[in-house]
């Protein structure tokens, strides 16, 4: 309805008003309970004195007040739905009575019971639009116990249906039930219908399980218990507002006759976000776990097992800020290289060179400790840096000793079934307290070579020459 249409209806009704005796007049104004008029839109065009008390406006200003702000937003669907019930066909003065909770503004924690009695009031031309007349009375006070409980099921945010025996819903026992599926009438259909009519027709599970619970009726509690762990406990169905997929959690009660089951209470909980959430974490569970095997890939070499070069910055650089700092007693720089590699793969070729690094890196893991940082520096040279509490090399040359000794007494058996011997040669020199990282290398190189030159499988620590 355009909006000069909305105000015509307004006028229209505001000038049949003001025609009427001022008696009339008077007493519209003070009727007990709420009175309201609302348009096709939901909006107020005349209303009483407690209305407008209870919308917090004077009555000069209650005029185009938005009725659905007393409600929540679950309820404003409840109160929609209604209204549409009402509206469908269209037939003047149909009437409905409903119980519904409103929250006035500015009173956000005192929430209030209403009975509403909702007509919809003819009118001669249909471009006014539908105007629907309001009556609401406080039960807040008033009501009994029984009419309490009845009201608190009925507008939870939550799904309560009971099933009869063939499966049919029986009895809507919360509203808020159309809302979760989206149907203005629950009754008499079958509950696997409902289910199977949302996006869950193709879930063979789903269907099983709806087969499982109609085997129920008539059957003793020991049976429902044996097989209600195949009951549907999720489903999903397409909300029709939002065009995505709504999440329903069921959980099922069964009601008992005669020691028989006769039927079941449902319970029906929106979990879309709860679902979504977890859809996310685990969407965020696989990235961190890809970006953890990215940056592992790429300081981790995957022949020998050792870090790559790329690690050695940042990894260094942190171990030697420690030693500045007194951390850290002793920091000593272990360098090897295999000994003839060359010539092993000239001979073997390089695959089976490739299982003597592989081996090498192994043994060098075996003897480093968690502390220590072990580094494939190049194609045949290892680096390890070796924090220490121990003076004069100690450390080092223990390491560099045992992992010598290893590589020494290890034979790599070929296909052919011969073996091959390996031996490796190492130098170690210690970083002094503000020294350049890069100069101990050199350093430790340079005893790696000595090492070389005077017949290989030994090692050369600072300190030694």
């Amino acid at each position: 309805m355009s909006q000069n249409n909305e105000l015509l209806a307004c006028y229209k009704v505001l000038s049949l008003l003001e025609t009427a005796s001022d008696n009339t007049e008077t007493m519209l104004d003070n009727m007990p309970g709420v009175v309201v008029v609302v348009n096709q839109n939901l909006r107020v065009i005349r209303a009483n004195q407690e209305f407008a008390k209870l919308s917090g406006c004077n009555m000069e200003d209650v005029l185009g007040f938005e009725f659905t702000s007393l409600f929540s937003p679950e309820n404003t669907d409840i109160l929609r739905r209604q209204f549409a019930l009402l509206k469908n066909g269209g037939q003047p003065n149909k009437r409905i009575d409903f119980e519904l909770e409103i929250t006035p503004p500015g009173k956000k924690k005192s929430a209030r019971q209403f009975f509403w009695q909702a007509t919809l009031v003819g009118l001669k031309k249909s471009a006014e639009g539908d105007l629907i007349s309001i009556s609401g009375k406080d039960l807040s006070e008033l009501y009994q116990s029984e009419m309490k409980l009845k009201n608190i099921f009925a507008n939870l945010p939550l799904g309560m249906l009971m099933i009869d025996s063939e499966g049919k819903i029986k009895e809507v026992l919360s509203q808020f039930s159309e809302v979760l599926f989206d149907r203005h009438e629950l009754v008499g259909v079958t509950f696997s219908s409902l289910i199977e009519a949302a996006e869950n027709s193709q879930d063979k599970l789903i269907i099983e399980g709806l087969t499982h619970l109609d085997s129920c009726f008539g059957q003793t509690k020991n049976h429902y218990d044996s097989i209600e762990k195949f009951f549907p406990k999720r489903i999903a169905i397409a909300d029709s507002h939002t065009t995505q997929t709504k999440w329903l959690s069921i959980n099922y009660q069964p009601i008992l006759k005669v020691n028989k089951i006769d039927g079941f209470i449902l319970l029906i909980e929106d979990v879309t976000e709860t679902e979504h959430a977890k859809k996310e974490i685990e969407r965020v569970s696989v990235l961190e776990r890809q970006i953890l095997t990215v940056y592992e890939a790429a300081i981790r070499d995957p022949l020998s097992g050792l870090y790559t070069r790329l690690f050695m910055k940042d990894s260094v650089k942190s171990l030697i800020g420690n030693f500045h700092r007194d951390s850290i007693e002793e920091l000593a720089v272990l360098m090897m290289d295999i000994d003839h590699f060359k010539s092993i793969n000239d001979t073997y070729g390089h695959k089976v060179g490739d299982s003597v690094i592989s081996e090498i890196g192994r043994i060098i893991l075996k003897r480093v400790r968690e502390t220590d940082i072990a580094i494939r520096y190049g194609g045949e040279e290892f680096l390890i840096i070796l924090p220490s509490n121990m003076s004069h090399m100690t450390s080092a040359r223990i390491v560099a000793e045992r992992i010598r000794e290893d590589v020494a007494n290890y034979r790599l058996k070929l296909a052919s079934g011969d073996e091959i011997a390996i031996t490796i040669s190492g130098g170690a020199a210690s970083c002094g307290k503000g020294e350049n990282i890069d100069l101990v290398i050199e350093r430790a190189d340079n005893y790696l070579y000595q090492a070389k030159r005077t017949g290989r499988n030994r090692i050369v620590v600072e300190g030694d020459v």
